[in-house]
């Protein structure tokens, strides 16, 4: 545990995203909840997602956001968890119970630090990721 706790010490002092690994139930949220908290985000906000919980359907509002009349029932602007979480960090728990098509997605979110709300035309850039 010394080793591990060591670890996201040196990853708190840092400004680069941090993968952890492991079973379910053995603290990765806690751990990552940690690392905000000795971090340099640690007064923006952390925002847990479990990806495993949503459908492929609402994956991308969840995510990214939806305009108003994005679908039927999206009766106004809903900023998703990319805009909430704001300069702070976004713990994504369970991705890999995601479908194919989302993760692609959210991976190209991640490595263009861009996206666009569902039903939108305006891409929302980098100053959201910090």
């Amino acid at each position: 545990m010394h080793a591990v706790i060591q670890r996201a010490v040196d990853a708190a002092a840092t400004d680069i995203p941090v993968l952890i690994t492991g079973e379910t139930g053995t603290g990765k949220d806690l751990l990552a909840l940690g690392i905000h908290k000795r971090s340099q985000r640690k007064d923006f906000p952390y925002i847990p997602v479990n990806a495993g919980a949503m459908t492929p359907e609402l994956i991308a509002s969840e995510f990214f956001g939806h305009e108003k009349g994005a679908y039927t029932g999206a009766a106004g602007i809903h900023k998703g968890v990319f805009e909430q979480a704001h300069k702070g960090t976004i713990f994504l728990d369970e991705i890999t119970t995601m479908d194919e098509k989302s993760q692609v997605s959210l991976l190209r979110g991640l490595e263009t630090k861009t996206f666009r709300r569902v039903g939108g035309e305006k891409r929302i850039f980098e100053s959201m990721f910090g």
